[in-house]
């Protein structure tokens, strides 16, 4: 069940809201319908509405917000009206539906609370006028909309417009300190109490009080704001539902150079990384080898691998032949039991036998991660979509082998995170 429902009047708006709380780890979903709400708010945490008020007429907007707050009465979410930073839009007949809909749908004592500053975006409120980088908003562009030009800056005038709430204000001596005794008596003497807030600070303050008075008193608020604010006391009350776990993701090193530059690079892989790499030559049996990979994973292995023993002279054509179909072996069966994220073949002879084994079509490429080592995927064959990076024996500093696992895990770790979902859907 969705813990928050933000309700956005334009799709900019509402998605950038949606953002803000996707940042500090809870789902978020926006959607423009009551019917994909209604199938989704059990499945993420925040649902962001955009009701496309932006431009509407008053009662249009009001009648909307007010159908959405009612038909989600259920829910038991905190209700929060995104407003916008400047204030523009149906400020006052939005916020004054919203309050009616919470009131008509639950026991107790119901209030506004406003906080529309973003500090981050140079949005204040300072003596109960919201401010643009230091410029009251009846002064800045936002006057000058063409849609719905902002005469006020005083935040309780945009609120009172059009409709009949009764505001209080809380002043900054008061954020520093007394807070939760005058965010109380307010909310018992008005409909919507206006809150001055310059800094993220300010805004944690705020949210901590709050849910202090709710908890004391049972006082529930109708959240308005631009965005942090929502944020702010979500995540003073826990919102964010368990993530299923997402195992580190495993790279399979194969190294097939010689080169003694290989042999530096692997060391600082070992130490960097914790990598866990075993030397194989010719004649060793490849099932025995991967079920000592298959070990080292399941103690906890993130990164593992095999590689060749240097020799003393240098091999002949059919000591490589025969590494090589070791290799071959290794690769194919160990890609095949452990399922790897991503593979690393340094050496070009040993990146070709290593796709080959694969069953790969060709290599897909997304992006040099150094000069002559290249990172992309498989493409084409059982294991099309494995992240896959070659870089040559000869190539590089000491980190550079590092660098392309780690660009291998980054690549996996990305692919597996839950993005904010934009869902939208018309009636």
């Amino acid at each position: 069940m969705a813990d928050v429902l933000v309700i956005g009047d334009d799709l900019t708006g509402s998605n950038a809201t949606g953002a803000l709380y996707a940042k500090v780890g809870m789902s978020a979903v926006t959607v423009t319908s009551l019917a994909a709400a209604e199938q989704i708010h059990d499945d993420v945490d925040v649902l962001v509405f955009n009701s496309e008020t932006r431009h509407e007429d008053g009662d249009v907007a009001a009648g909307r917000v007010r159908e959405v707050v009612e038909r989600a009465a259920d829910w038991g979410a905190q209700v929060v009206k995104r407003v916008d930073t400047t204030l523009r839009g149906n400020l006052g007949a939005e916020t004054a539906a919203a309050l009616a809909g919470l009131r008509a749908s639950t026991s107790g004592r119901c209030a506004a609370l406003v906080v529309p500053a973003f500090p981050a975006s140079e949005r204040v409120t300072v003596g109960g006028h919201q401010l643009v980088a230091g410029v009251p908003v009846h002064r800045s562009w936002a006057a000058k909309d063409p849609f719905t030009p902002v005469p006020h800056s005083r935040v309780a005038s945009r609120l009172a417009h059009a409709c009949d709430l009764t505001v209080a204000e809380v002043g900054l001596d008061d954020v520093s300190g007394g807070l939760d005794l005058r965010l109380a008596e307010a909310a018992g003497a008005a409909d919507a109490v206006v809150v001055d807030a310059m800094t993220d600070d300010d805004l944690a303050a705020i949210a901590e009080a709050a849910d202090r008075v709710s908890a004391s008193t049972g006082q529930r608020w109708l959240v308005v704001d631009s965005g942090p604010f929502g944020v702010a006391l979500a995540s003073r009350r826990g919102v964010r539902r368990p993530q299923p776990h997402v195992p580190e993701p495993l790279v399979l090193v194969v190294a097939g150079s010689l080169t003694e530059r290989t042999g530096v690079q692997l060391g600082h892989m070992v130490g960097a990384l914790g990598a866990r790499l075993i030397a194989i030559s010719p004649g060793d049996d490849p099932d025995a080898v991967v079920d000592r990979l298959v070990e080292l994973r399941a103690q906890g292995g993130r990164v593992i691998g095999v590689r060749t023993c240097g020799p003393k002279t240098t091999p002949s054509s059919g000591e490589m032949r025969s590494t090589l179909d070791l290799i071959t072996e290794v690769s194919r069966r160990a890609v095949a039991r452990l399922r790897p994220a991503g593979v690393y073949a340094t050496g070009g002879d040993v990146a070709m036998t290593v796709l080959e084994s694969l069953g790969g079509r060709g290599f897909r490429i997304t992006h040099e991660v150094l000069p002559l080592a290249v990172m992309g995927a498989i493409s084409g064959g059982p294991h099309s979509g494995t992240g896959f990076a070659t870089k040559g024996g000869l190539v590089g500093d000491d980190d550079s082998a590092t660098l392309c696992v780690a660009a291998l895990q980054q690549a996996a770790r990305q692919a597996s995170s839950v993005p904010l979902v934009d869902v939208f859907e018309k009636e």
